[in-house]
C-alpha cells in the first residue's frame, strides 16, 4: 500500500525494460584487434650501451581480445587501445623477461578480456674489450732426436679481444699451438712460427668461432737432450 514501494518498483521496471530493449538492438560481441606494443624508456639501453642479443625477435603488437556492445566493438580500432613495455629497469647485461602491461581501452561499453603475449624473453648485452694472456702449447712429437724445447714465447704476450661481455665471459684461456705450423720431428734448432689463436672454455670447448681471427708470433728455444 506504499506510494514509495509502486514508485521505485515502476522505476526499477522501466530501467530493466530499457536494458531488454538495448540489449535487444545492440546485443553483446567479442572481437580481437592486433594492437601495436608502444616501447617506454627505451633510451634506458642506449645510456647503458646495450644492444639487443636475442636469439628470437621480439614482438611489436599484441593480440586484445575485447568484447561489449556491438555498436562500439565495431567501431574500434587499434588506436583506441594502449598496450605498453616498459625498458626502465634494463641496466646491465644479461637475459630478461619483459611483461606487457595490461592493455588500456578507455572507449565507454567496451571491456579488455584478454591479451597474447603477456610476457616475452630477450638478451641484451654490451661489446667490451679485454686483454687475455696467450698460452704457447707444443708436443715433443714435433722434435728432432736428441732436441727439445726449452721454452717457447708469444709476441705479443696478450691479446686484446672485443665483442660482447656475455661471450668474453665464456673464455677461460687462448692457445697458441706450435703444432698447427711445424710438421713432426722437423724442429731441430730455435726459431719461430706465425700462428693463429684458439679461444677455449673451461670444459675444453673450442669456441674460437665466435671471435675474429687473431694471430701471434711464437719464438721457441731449443736445447739438446741429455
Amino acid at each position: 500500500k506504499s506510494k514509495t514501494f509502486y514508485i521505485v518498483s515502476s522505476i526499477l521496471l522501466a530501467i530493466g525494460a530499457w536494458l531488454l530493449v538495448v540489449s535487444s538492438q545492440n546485443p553483446s560481441e567479442s572481437r580481437s584487434l592486433e594492437v601495436p606494443i608502444t616501447f617506454v624508456n627505451h633510451q634506458v639501453l642506449t645510456q647503458n650501451d646495450l644492444v639487443d642479443n636475442s636469439p628470437t625477435t621480439q614482438p611489436t603488437k599484441v593480440t586484445v581480445k575485447v568484447s561489449g556492445s556491438a555498436a562500439f566493438i565495431e567501431k574500434l580500432q587499434p588506436s583506441d587501445i594502449y598496450v605498453e613495455v616498459d625498458y626502465s629497469q634494463i641496466k646491465t647485461p644479461g637475459a630478461v623477461t619483459l611483461s606487457i602491461k595490461d592493455p588500456v581501452c578507455e572507449t565507454l561499453g567496451v571491456t579488455v578480456d584478454s591479451y597474447y603475449p603477456t610476457e616475452f624473453e630477450c638478451v641484451y648485452d654490451k661489446k667490451i674489450e679485454k686483454y687475455i694472456d696467450v698460452t704457447v702449447d707444443w708436443d715433443e712429437s714435433l722434435m728432432a732426436d736428441g732436441v727439445t724445447i726449452v721454452s717457447a714465447v708469444s709476441e705479443p704476450a696478450s691479446i686484446l679481444v672485443t665483442g660482447f661481455s656475455m661471450t668474453l665471459e665464456q673464455i677461460d684461456s687462448v692457445r697458441a699451438n706450435i703444432a698447427d705450423a711445424v710438421k713432426e720431428g722437423s724442429i731441430s734448432q730455435s726459431g719461430s712460427a706465425s700462428l693463429v689463436c684458439r679461444f677455449y672454455k673451461a670444459d675444453g670447448d673450442e669456441i674460437s668461432y665466435n671471435f675474429d681471427t687473431e694471430k701471434v708470433t711464437v719464438k721457441y728455444t731449443t736445447g739438446n737432450l741429455i
